[in-house]
């Protein structure tokens, strides 16, 4: 079951299996109720995937393989404990959920640190005349009058309602490494023997480069209910919730917006403060089926001019990695991951956001065109700029002076972001709408 299913698969449809039933004929029993959990949701999703599909036939499945691969291995590698699991494949799109706990658990967990935090030591409470009036009054406040601990029954949270996840202890630690899970697959994508392969295939050739697998993720966190749904004939496990949809929301708009990751502002808000330093706040939207506004936040991943194959491990070197709060600026990795992201990038294009979301758009426009051209100018400068587009640049004398814009074959240079929001901005013709509010509905799925 935990091959088919994984660990927390299985455990799901053993729950929902009439035990009472012949041994011979265990059958799937449709009358359990589901279970509430706390977790984070992430999709993963393989780009192009219907033109692959076409072009690829039934070798499809061995690419397929080759992703879930390196997918399966990241998402265990650094999910905390056994939280990490690949929950089923969706064709081209992956769901993977790192469980925080059913919501009974959350919140004794919860309780539990509240006690830490509040309980009064005896050894404290006999030389403390404060700390012996609080005991003193412990009846009328929940307390137990002989230890001074937090009582749960006098908790005001409520069973079912809504746990705030930043309240918990190790939250930030928990989140940080479901990021870097998905940022490990990235590059290990870009390095991995097998999936490499694919660069060669002529028939995934656009005629101008090799293949380049592009995969996107989208995450969020919250609660969801987890169960089985299905019959005697076929059991799956599940999670519903719209956390769920909201990861898969994620996902999509990375299309939309050209960008390899996407995390919602619920999600962004659980990870460390060092590791929120290395997103980018590129939008603030309503996503189609919500009515809450929130900002999208991006991790800059790209492959473009980085060789991950140099960045490669030993199988010992791996074994011995770990989190640590400076692994986002210490790891090879995931520095290489955002190394086209200078700081004058990241000031002209903060600049141009605000101006944006201020309603206050010519500006805008500028700003992000002047953001979107230090983009490029990075990777003509670094060298980073392969075949035909090169040898364009190399026919103009002061790439200074030129508008690089009009360069053929330079969008993979460009900034997907600056790109988005400016299409977006000229298709309302330059003028906010009059009910602007610094934000905007997101209608793609």
């Amino acid at each position: 079951m935990q091959q088919c299913w994984g660990v927390a698969g299985a455990d799901i449809i053993s729950t929902s299996l009439d035990l009472d039933a012949p041994k011979k004929a265990i059958l799937f029993d449709p009358l359990t109720s589901g279970k509430c959990v706390y977790a984070i949701f992430a999709f993963a999703a393989i780009a192009d995937f219907k033109q692959l599909s076409r072009k690829l036939g039934q070798d499809i499945m061995i690419l397929i393989n080759n992703v879930a691969n390196v997918l399966h291995e990241g998402i265990y590698r650094w999910g905390f404990g056994e939280s990490g699991q690949v929950n089923r494949n969706l064709g081209s799109s992956f769901l993977m959920v790192f469980r925080i706990g059913s919501q009974d658990d959350v919140q004794q967990r919860l309780l539990e640190a509240t006690d830490v935090i509040f309980k009064c030591s005896k050894s404290y409470s006999s030389n403390n005349s404060r700390c012996r009036r609080l005991q003193s009054s412990s009846t009328s406040t929940g307390s137990d009058t002989a230890t001074g601990e937090y009582s749960a029954s006098s908790s005001s949270m409520k069973k079912n309602s809504e746990i705030n996840l930043a309240s918990l202890p190790g939250i930030s630690m928990f989140t940080d490494r479901s990021l870097i899970g998905m940022l490990k697959t990235f590059s290990g994508l870009h390095r991995d023997k097998d999936v490499m392969k694919w660069t060669n295939d002529t028939r995934l050739s656009d005629g101008r480069r090799p293949y380049s697998l592009e995969i996107m993720f989208g995450l969020d966190a919250g609660w969801a209910i987890e169960g089985a749904v299905g019959s005697d004939n076929k059991i799956d496990a599940t999670y519903l919730s719209p956390h769920v949809n909201m990861a898969s929301r994620m996902m999509s708009a990375c299309e939309q917006y050209g960008v390899t990751l996407l995390v919602s502002e619920a999600y962004a808000m659980l990870l460390s403060d060092t590791a929120q330093s290395k997103l980018r706040h590129i939008d603030t939207v309503i996503v189609k089926g919500s009515t809450l506004e929130q900002r999208l936040f991006t991790y800059d991943a790209r492959n473009l001019g980085v060789n991950f194959f140099l960045l490669e491990r030993s199988g010992d070197q791996v074994e011995h990695e770990y989190y640590a709060p400076g692994i986002w600026d210490s790891d090879l990795d995931l520095l290489a991951c955002r190394q086209h992201i200078t700081p004058e990038f990241e000031v002209k294009f903060q600049l141009g956001l605000h101006q944006y979301l201020d309603g206050n758009w010519s500006a805008a426009v500028q700003l992000l065109e002047e953001a979107n051209e230090l983009m490029m100018r990075f990777y003509i400068q670094e060298g980073y700029v392969e075949g035909s587009t090169q040898e364009l640049y190399d026919r103009v004398a002061n790439v200074e002076e030129i508008d690089l814009s009009q360069i053929l074959d330079v969008q993979q240079y460009m900034d997907g972001p600056c790109q988005c929001l400016i299409a977006y901005m000229e298709s309302c013709g330059g003028v906010p709408p009059d009910d602007w509010a610094g934000f905007r509905s997101l209608t793609q799925k």
